[in-house]
């Protein structure tokens, strides 16, 4: 299964590949991110998934990248 970070998940194309990455077998939403101050921040975005605007928290640190919820794979649509 491959983790994927959505960067401009609020966005119209962003809110299109949420819908394909859910839709995906081999893939999973860990994450989605907006910028700072965006008005739909702490949303739902999938199950389990909320819009944050903390990258480094999204994609899961160096020292440990299999980390619970870190991604594997960034997606930018910003």
């Amino acid at each position: 299964m491959i983790e994927v970070c959505l960067s401009g998940a609020a966005g119209r194309m962003g809110r299109m590949l949420a819908g394909l990455v859910e839709a995906a077998p081999d893939l999973r939403l860990a994450a989605a991110l907006e910028h700072p101050g965006h008005p739909e921040l702490g949303a739902e975005v999938s199950a389990g998934v909320v819009l944050v605007d903390d990258a480094r928290a999204a994609l899961g640190s160096a020292a440990a990248p299999a980390a619970a919820g870190a991604a594997g794979v960034l997606l930018d649509f910003s």
